[in-house]
């Protein structure tokens, strides 16, 4: 149930700060460079100056928001879903850092039990003449 409640809570931070950095940077920012790839991809004639995948990123998201905002938004969406890939597996492993640590210390009967099935698994060291007289020679 916390689990839950904290990825709730880190999912609603990364929506939440996707809005405000949207409303704080709208419509964007073009420099020279940003224009020549916006114009490669709406005529789809290419330079070498630029990455062929920029243009056509550019291409697709013209299309459906003219202008720099819709690379602005797309670059926003992949920031902050990057923050929420790196952040929701820091929780899961704190969280399995933090859950063998309580398991640790509150049972010591299961770590006993544990001990106990290692020390009897454990398998007595095999001579180098058993080792040999194992392999098979072709």
């Amino acid at each position: 149930m916390r689990e839950t409640m904290r990825s709730v809570r880190i999912g609603c931070a990364a929506v939440i700060g996707a809005l405000v950095t949207l409303m704080v940077l709208y419509p964007g920012f073009m420099s020279i460079d940003s224009a020549v790839a916006l114009s490669e991809g709406r005529t789809w004639s290419f330079s070498d100056l630029h990455p062929p995948v920029l243009a056509l990123i550019w291409r697709y998201v013209d299309v459906v928001v003219p202008g720099p905002f819709g690379m602005l938004a797309v670059q926003i969406a992949v920031f902050y879903s990057c923050w929420l890939i790196v952040s929701a597996v820091a929780a899961a492993a704190w969280l399995g850092l933090r859950a063998r640590s309580e398991v640790g210390t509150t049972s010591s009967t299961a770590s006993q039990e544990d001990e106990r099935l290692v020390s009897t698994a454990r398998l007595a060291p095999a001579t180098r003449a058993d080792t040999i007289s194992q392999c098979e020679y072709r």
